[in-house]
């Protein structure tokens, strides 16, 4: 799995938590603008706050 593929699986889940699907929207159209350090770091935030919505839910 790419980096793009791995970001949208997780905004797809965060959205089901209750997230704004237009924020995500917004980072999926420059994601591959993005240099790959950038890419893995917006991963792994997203990461952490899947991690921390799923403990509240």
């Amino acid at each position: 799995m790419n980096n793009k593929q791995q970001f949208a699986e997780l905004a797809q889940k965060l959205v089901k938590l209750g997230e704004n699907q237009n924020e995500f929207d917004f980072w999926l159209k420059i994601f591959d603008d993005l240099a790959e350090e950038k890419q893995r770091e917006l991963i792994k935030m997203m990461l952490a706050e899947l991690e921390q919505l799923e403990k509240i839910k």
